[in-house]
């Protein structure tokens, strides 16, 4: 039991981690600092790989960076 309560709460500090570095990354993504924002997203993505908003605003960085290819991938 002690074993499932802290991969619970390792799993819920991840995904806390993940939340600020896409709050960062989206606030970022809006003030048009796209180099900031891919810092921070590919930060979150890495925590939160199946996050379907994560993935979304790494493609709008990547794609307002010029890099259209890594956009279309993500």
């Amino acid at each position: 039991l002690a074993t499932l309560v802290s991969c619970s709460s390792t799993k819920k500090k991840q995904q806390q981690k993940a939340e600020l570095y896409f709050g960062a990354g989206t606030q970022s993504l809006m003030n048009q600092e796209y180099t900031d924002a891919l810092t921070n997203l590919l930060k979150a993505n890495e925590l939160d790989p199946d996050n379907p908003e994560i993935i979304n605003n790494l493609a709008m960085a990547y794609y307002f960076k010029g890099e259209k290819d890594l956009a279309i991938k993500a």
